[in-house]
């Protein structure tokens, strides 16, 4: 198989299952529940594959024999050949990064590393900046000169925080230019996300507030844009503004490094609700402020 032709194949693949996922596999379909939802999908991928996985979710190694606990390099995802050995080559390296911003840290791992196929999953924040993410990541590989070793291929594969009915891969081989795969044979009929106004039903993760604070990062840059959001969210929640601009900075203290920050005042998880809910519908979703202070 060439290098062309196993990243088409895992491809394949990946887009054959997600187009099936039951919706059950992702819960409220975000944070570490998405998470746990990818881990599943792709651990039939490899059975598909008849490969032997290393990675954290030993629950799903039950089919496997002598796996060794835990990520090996820090790394999410490392697929062996089946009559692999303890310190053989791993034929396939996987990152998968929920959160935009810890994007490009991942794609640059799985870079580093000698492998037949290097994978990297992750998600741009609206279905249209897919190709923006995509841009960026190769432009960054582009500058510094990665390289993929000789006989190896590189595969990118991008969904977004939106509905995320389908996902768009690109792959390039040692020497070419990066080439976009086709499309999926069949999306998802049925988002595996909630639908765009639907935060309210759902409970808080920690991935929710990694995004919220993203969204604040984003508004700060632009001080006309920040006053409208501090504006409405003084008048929906009937605080003054200088408690919404107290607010703003709270969750603007949270790191999101590792995926949890700080504990949020009940105040700061209010705007971090709003935030995450209004990126693209600020008035619309003004009432699920409400519902929240409720």
């Amino acid at each position: 198989m060439t290098p062309t032709d196993r990243a088409a194949n895992f491809w394949r693949h990946f887009q054959n299952l997600y187009s099936k996922a039951p919706p059950a596999d992702f819960g409220k379909g975000s944070g570490t529940d998405w998470t746990r939802g990818m881990y599943k999908l792709l651990h039939k991928l490899r059975r598909e594959l008849s490969m032997h996985c290393e990675c954290k979710a030993q629950a799903l190694h039950q089919d496997q024999v002598d796996t060794v606990r835990g990520e090996r390099m820090n790394v999410d995802f490392f697929w062996y050949e089946l009559d692999s050995k303890q310190w053989s080559r791993p034929t396939v390296v996987i990152e998968h990064e929920n959160v935009e911003e810890g994007a490009l840290l991942d794609f640059w791992k799985v870079t580093l590393l000698d492998a037949p196929l290097r994978v990297f999953i992750g998600y741009a924040r609206t279905k249209a900046g897919v190709t923006k993410l995509f841009e960026r990541l190769t432009t960054q590989e582009g500058m510094d000169e990665w390289r993929v070793p000789a006989g190896a291929a590189d595969l990118v594969i991008l969904g977004d925080y939106e509905e995320c009915l389908d996902f768009t891969a690109w792959t390039r081989t040692a020497g070419a230019a990066w080439s976009r795969l086709g499309s999926a044979p069949a999306p998802q009929l049925e988002p595996l996300r909630p639908r765009p106004g639907s935060a309210e039903k759902r409970p808080w993760s920690p991935n929710d507030i990694v995004r919220s604070v993203d969204a604040y990062v984003q508004v700060r840059e632009s001080p006309a844009q920040r006053g409208a959001v501090v504006a409405a969210l003084a008048t929906a929640t009937g605080r003054s503004l200088s408690a919404a601009e107290a607010g703003m900075d709270a969750v603007g203290r949270a790191d999101p490094g590792n995926g949890t920050g700080p504990e949020l005042t009940p105040f700061a998880q209010v705007l971090a609700t709003f935030l995450l809910a209004n990126q693209k519908e600020l008035r619309r979703l003004i009432g699920v402020i409400n519902t929240q202070e409720g």
